[in-house]
Formats: structure tokens, C-alpha cells, sequence
């Protein structure tokens, strides 16, 4: 069994060359996965890639309200397959010069989801991003999304499980050429 040292000093590793792999409860603890957390921060200038961060976790007691996305251009896959009993609260997240959603919330099923402050102006791919996507309280809010720069929607909405999808203006599949 590897010491918490010798996880996160892999996990460093493995971050720092931009492959985040999957993260999941079996891999790491909640003290190891916030040491990853506060080193992310302490070197974030060298860090744009964030895909699998939370892969297949159990986001009930995870405190990532510090991670510091301000770099990151690829957030695919980010919250794939998480299991959620609470309210995922990403209010605070960076999302600037994300040019890739791909899957990020597939397959997941939080309780409720807070976007409002995603700023999706850059994405030019939101294939599959809320592909099976199971949101308890039923409301799924993108009034916020700018998708203007949007090429790829494919199976963006397949499987999802909601009562409400909220959209506005700035919902624009003008340029999408991948949607079905």
C-alpha cells in the first residue's frame, strides 16, 4: 500500500505533466486529494488540463472550493460518473479559457447543479456534457451559457434526467455542426 507521500508525490507527477487520471476513492483519501488540491493551486500556472480530475468520485465531502482553474482549457470528462448526494456548487469555478466540456458532468447525479458562473464563451465542444446526467431536484439552469463559439452538441442533452432545462438568449447553436 502506498504511503500518502509516495500518492500524492505520484498524483504530482502525473498532474504536472497535464494526464490527470482518475481520482477515485480507491485510489486516493480526502486528505491526499486535498493536498493535490492546495499543490494544483500552488502551481497552477503550469496546469491547463483538468480532464478525469474528479472521474467515478464521491463528491458528498469534497472540498475542491479552492481549486484554482484560471489556466485550464480542458475541464472534459471532469465530473464524469460522480456520485453526489449534495448540492455541487461550482459558483467559484474558472472557466475563462475552457475550450473543451466534453463529458463533463455524463453520467453523474448530483442532488442540484450551480453553473451560473461558467463563462463558456471559449467552448467549441460540449459533446456528451450532460449525457445521462441525473439531477435529483429536476432543474437544470444554462441561462448563463454563451455558446456562440459551440461547434459540437453531440448527445449533449442524450439520457438526461431533469423536470426543467433553462435556457436564454445567449444559447445559440448557430454554429454547431455536430448535434443530434
Amino acid at each position: 500500500m502506498k504511503t500518502i507521500i509516495e500518492s500524492y508525490e505520484t498524483r504530482v507527477s502525473q498532474i504536472l505533466n497535464a494526464d490527470i487520471v482518475k481520482l477515485s476513492q480507491q485510489d486516493l483519501s480526502q486528505a491526499e486529494l486535498d493536498a493535490s488540491i492546495t499543490f494544483l493551486n500552488n502551481h497552477v500556472h503550469l496546469i491547463t488540463k483538468y480532464s478525469r480530475l474528479f472521474y467515478c468520485y464521491d463528491l458528498t465531502n469534497l472540498n475542491y472550493s479552492s481549486l484554482n482553474t484560471s489556466l485550464a482549457t480542458d475541464m472534459s470528462h471532469m465530473f464524469d460518473s460522480c456520485v453526489s448526494s449534495s448540492y455541487l456548487d461550482l459558483h467559484f469555478r474558472i472557466t475563462d479559457n475552457v475550450q473543451s466540456m466534453n463529458s463533463m458532468f455524463q453520467h453523474s447525479n448530483p442532488y442540484c447543479v450551480n453553473l451560473s458562473s461558467f463563462n463558456t464563451s471559449k467552448v467549441t465542444c460540449m459533446e456528451n456534457m450532460f449525457n445521462g446526467l441525473v439531477i435529483k431536484s429536476g432543474i437544470l439552469d444554462l441561462s448563463s451559457f454563451d455558446t456562440s463559439n459551440v461547434t459540437n452538441m453531440h448527445w449533449m442533452f442524450s439520457f438526461l434526467k431533469i423536470n426543467q432545462l433553462i435556457l436564454s438568449r445567449i444559447f445559440s447553436t448557430s454554429r454547431v455542426n455536430e448535434f443530434s
